[in-house]
């Protein structure tokens, strides 16, 4: 009888994994990733983003930021934002172009500066394991990018390859797991004549896989609800899940409004596909001093509060089982640790 069990309980086995490649080969899932829990406790503590600076790359400026960065969350996450890519016009080099400012350094500078961070974090011995993202977004304005003709810059290709490259050159430590990190979105509401595209988003993850096939975290907002001609649900879904090193840490800087652009356009996308995909947690911009105008006159939602409002959504939907209990805030001061 114990044979029989073991030998019964080994054939369900067998054929749980079968059903489990057949799903992930008939819908582009990684079932090793589809690992959410049904109720799900809210997260009780907060990752990180940041907007690099140039005080980064100044003497060992990078390494102690590291060393000294608190970073909550489960699983600890923390976001360097080198802002968007940048080509030399004359040169054909690649870097990137400080967010907020037109300051600009090469991929040497990103991956100097990133990789001195990560040391730094990992020789404090009072720290847990994190995982650090080096993160870019797609706001590569003006570079061609339409949906409805496929016609597309022939930069978004090269411009992964080359996010792709600094990513795999750097080193995981012993306290530190790398990722990559892309603030994707639409970008139309701040150049108002140019917007990024699904279509040039996607051959950004085209060229970014062949280079490295680390993961990487959408923490953007859902670029659809901008401008539904130029990204497809199957588009937003491609970049945030179903590209193989796709997750996502979608922001939920607002309440919902009609349309419900924030944490409904969310549970919408998981309805959309069924239930195939899942939301690492929410991205928030924590209650930003000052920033009246992101949600039209009120602050910017606590983090807390962007959590649960995303969890809310998704359960209304019947999805409370997909999300996933992490947290990330925008902190202000990225010259403090």
């Amino acid at each position: 009888m114990k044979m029989r069990k073991m030998v019964t309980r080994g054939r369900l086995a067998w054929l749980l994994s079968l059903v489990l490649v057949g799903i992930q080969l008939s819908t582009g899932i990684d079932i090793h990733r589809a690992s959410a829990d049904p109720l799900r406790p809210a997260p009780t503590s907060t990752g990180y983003f940041i907007y690099v600076t140039d005080f980064y790359g100044q003497g060992n400026n990078a390494y102690y930021r590291g060393y000294n960065a608190t970073i909550g969350g489960n699983p600890r996450i923390f976001i360097l934002d080198f802002g968007r890519q940048w080509q030399n016009p004359t040169t054909g080099n690649w870097g990137v172009n400080l967010i907020h400012t037109e300051i600009k350094h090469s991929i040497n500078w990103v991956i100097s500066v990133a990789q001195a961070f990560i040391d730094g974090y990992n020789d404090n011995p009072s720290h847990p394991t994190a995982r650090i993202a080096i993160g870019t977004n797609n706001s590569d304005h003006p570079w061609v990018c339409d949906n409805p003709s496929g016609n597309v810059d022939p930069r978004w290709y090269p411009a992964g390859q080359q996010w792709g490259t600094i990513i795999a050159n750097l080193s995981d430590r012993s306290r530190v797991t790398v990722f990559s990190a892309n603030d994707i979105e639409d970008w139309f509401l701040d150049f108002h004549d140019w917007g990024a595209c699904g279509v040039g988003t996607r051959a950004w993850f085209a060229g970014y896989m062949t280079q490295t096939s680390r993961l990487n975290y959408d923490f953007g907002e859902n670029p659809r609800t901008q401008r539904a001609n130029q990204w497809t649900q199957d588009d937003v879904w491609y970049v945030a899940w179903g590209a193989p090193p796709a997750l996502v840490l979608p922001q939920i800087f607002c309440n919902d409004g009609n349309p419900p652009i924030w944490a409904g356009s969310w549970s919408a996308l998981v309805s959309y596909k069924q239930g195939y995909m899942w939301i690492d947690g929410v991205s928030s911009e924590n209650a930003l001093p000052g920033d009246t105008t992101t949600c039209g006159g009120p602050l910017t939602l606590s983090w807390q509060t962007s959590w649960n409002r995303l969890h809310t959504a998704l359960t209304n939907a019947g999805w409370e089982d997909r999300l996933l209990s992490t947290a990330i805030s925008y902190r202000a001061n990225a010259n403090s640790p």
